[in-house]
């Protein structure tokens, strides 16, 4: 199947149902906190809750993210963290009123980078969506971090050379890549300042042992590529980057310390993660502090996770993808009675070659540009 708009942003309100789904029925104390940006946005937030409560039983608890604090405009909560439930009939390594106690460490390294951006950066070309993936280590007692996320081309899978239109991809290609260069750079720029209280942190370079895939970044004439050869690219976020390399590139195991992203600039204030990363996070046993709803557009894994060393921790996200697929599928088979496409991409639970296909398909829908929250109130509503 070649997707279409209305088929990929269906596809993508599925598996985000059967995430939410998931993770509000099961018996567990640490639920996901889901936050909403501004007041604006709190009547779709209040839609969408309407519509899993009355369509499928689910409560979710949507709160409003505080940005900046008041009296001294500093950013509340500017970061995510990932943490591990531990191991089986154990209880948790880390809990959050542990991971709580080093929050101002962090918020002081938000505070530097923001008070750099401001002298270092001139406000025409102040950049907005930096997400810096780092690790709190605890047995060294030190924060380090990764950079920002990075990019690479990759092939169409389940989407035709016009859908979306190369010119569209590319416009958004070089948007990314401009912040994500303008975020290593100043990154590096701003590193020596990164020393503050009793904390060591580390420095803000690209660790040298990661690998050129898993830094892979964009090269000129890469949107000439997009447009002649019909490419699509992919930004792998800075949470899920960490998680890669922390966890598996021997540096240190999530048990030792907590993942975080951290949001930088005047114009990015984010603390929950992405549908597909919060889908990731949850997948390796780790799950996010908070969820949103916004916007997952051209996320990926990073290119590294074709070693074969890595290879567990793709197989546990395809095999949980597949898992929230087939949960909110057949409850919606059952229940009928929505769109005319959601009932379409939800009977593919029924074509074991279709279900199989379905983490890559969903890649390929996070091509097209838009929301969660649009997604999942435009598909996921009784036609009654």
């Amino acid at each position: 199947m070649l997707l279409n708009k209305a088929q990929a942003d269906a596809l993508c309100a599925i598996i985000a149902l059967g995430f939410v789904g998931q993770n509000e029925r099961e018996d567990r104390t640490d639920r996901p906190i889901y936050l909403y940006n501004s007041e604006d946005d709190r009547v779709q937030h209040q839609k969408l809750a309407t519509i899993l409560k009355d369509g499928f039983g689910i409560d979710i608890a949507v709160n409003l993210q505080n940005a900046k604090d008041a009296v001294t405009n500093r950013k509340v909560h500017p970061f995510i963290y990932a943490l591990p439930y531990g191991n089986i009939d154990e209880p948790r390594m880390l809990t959050y009123d542990e991971v709580k106690v080093n929050e101002e460490e962090i918020l002081d390294v938000v505070q530097i980078t923001e008070t750099a951006i401001n002298s270092l950066i001139a406000p025409s070309n102040r950049f907005r969506g930096a997400y810096v993936g780092g690790f709190i280590d605890y047995k060294e007692g030190k924060i380090s971090l990764i950079g920002p996320s990075s990019l690479y081309l990759r092939e169409r899978m389940y989407l035709n050379l016009d859908s979306p239109s190369p010119e569209s991809v590319s416009e958004m290609f070089i948007e990314f890549a401009n912040v994500t260069r303008e975020t290593k750079k100043f990154l590096k720029e701003c590193s020596p300042s990164f020393h503050t209280r009793e904390r060591v942190y580390g420095d803000i370079v690209i660790a040298p042992d990661l690998t050129e895939a898993m830094i892979s970044e964009a090269q000129p004439g890469d949107d000439r590529r997009i447009l002649d050869e019909g490419k699509i690219f992919a930004s792998c976020h800075g949470l899920i980057t960490s998680m890669y390399y922390h966890s598996d590139v021997g540096h240190a195991h999530l048990d030792d310390g907590v993942c975080i992203e951290l949001s930088l600039s005047n114009d990015t204030c984010k603390s929950a993660s992405c549908i597909p990363c919060a889908i990731f996070a949850a997948s390796q046993g780790a799950p996010a502090s908070a969820v949103h709803f916004g916007r997952g557009d051209f996320w990926n894994l990073p290119a590294i996770t074709t070693r074969e060393s890595l290879n567990p921790k793709l197989e546990n996200c395809r095999s949980f993808v597949i898992d929230c697929f087939t949960a909110a599928s057949l409850e919606i088979l059952e229940r009928g009675d929505f769109d005319q496409t959601t009932m379409q991409m939800g009977a593919m639970v029924r074509n074991q070659a279709d279900l199989v296909a379905i983490p890559e398909m969903f890649l390929d829908a996070l091509t097209f540009e838009g929301a969660f929250i649009t997604k999942m109130t435009s598909y996921l509503q009784k036609n009654h």
